[in-house]
């Protein structure tokens, strides 16, 4: 399954540390704020100066629509700026078309918020997740190594590299995810 590849922010809050991950239903501008309040106790690792929104492309679609969000005429804070959705809740925002892309329409299941590739119409909910990017490294499980040799019969040379690597998080509360958002 591709979500083996990376042990990656979704995985880490819907299955090392469930306790990390909400279902949410109708979308509103609450959904934000308690899935980042996920991030540890009483939400203690959830800094607006290094945490951020990912939001798979329906649910970024459905939040342009929150009756809730204002631009810069009408307030100072504005969160819609240059047409897009930047911050809500002091939280940047980033819309992903990579989220779900294992789903023919870019959901997931509304029980458990993973992707069922075996029966597609259960795909019908987006997720919110929210990643404090400090807690986050590239991690090496082997080292690059490269290795030539030579084809005499082409006359050419053949090189292969190989790698094993991974996301590491720090601690358990590096992300959570709001599952089931109701589009």
């Amino acid at each position: 399954e591709v979500f083996l590849l990376v042990d990656g922010f979704r995985k880490l809050a819907l299955v090392t540390n469930a306790a990390n991950s909400r279902s949410a239903g109708a979308l509103t501008e609450d959904d934000y704020l308690e899935t980042v309040k996920l991030l540890g106790t009483a939400g203690i690792n959830a800094d607006v100066t290094k945490c951020s929104f990912i939001t798979d492309m329906n649910t970024y679609w459905k939040s342009l629509q929150l009756a809730v969000l204002k631009t810069q005429d009408v307030s100072s804070q504005a969160t819609l700026e240059n047409g897009r959705l930047a911050r809500i809740w002091g939280y940047e925002v980033k819309p992903s078309a990579f989220m779900h892309y294992m789903s023919a329409t870019r959901k997931a299941q509304t029980a458990d918020g993973k992707i069922d590739q075996d029966t597609t119409s259960d795909n019908d909910a987006g997720a919110i997740l929210a990643v404090r990017w400090d807690q986050w490294r590239l991690k090496w499980k082997r080292r690059m190594t490269l290795e030539t040799s030579r084809w005499p019969e082409a006359d050419t040379n053949q090189i292969v590299a190989m790698v094993r690597w991974g996301l590491g998080y720090r601690d358990n509360e590096a992300s959570a995810i709001s599952y089931g958002v109701t589009l």
